[in-house]
């Protein structure tokens, strides 16, 4: 299912197809697919395709898309070192 094509029917993604070409599976693709792009799938081996009828809303329901930007930095957390004692040093 690509949920980013979802609702739009703008067919399937082409790179997409292109990355399940020759897998030995029996798939099923999801996603802005239109009635018309089902005989397209099965020549490409494609099993099928799930057109949803309520296509024109079904973006409507969806939450949409979070914005996910770069991750931020922390700061690397203080370390604590004990300090030195204050002892004579041993003569040699």
């Amino acid at each position: 299912m690509d949920l980013r094509r979802l609702g739009t029917e703008s067919g399937p993604d082409p790179a997409l197809l292109a990355d399940l070409q020759g897998l030995d599976a029996e798939l099923y693709l999801g996603g802005g697919i239109r009635e018309t792009d089902v005989p397209m799938l099965g020549e490409r081996g494609i099993a099928g395709g799930l057109v949803d009828p309520f296509t024109p809303v079904i973006r409507d329901l969806l939450r949409p898309p979070r914005r996910e930007g770069p991750a931020e930095a922390k700061a690397p957390e203080p370390t604590t070192r004990a300090a030195p004692s204050p002892r004579a040093t041993p003569d040699a």
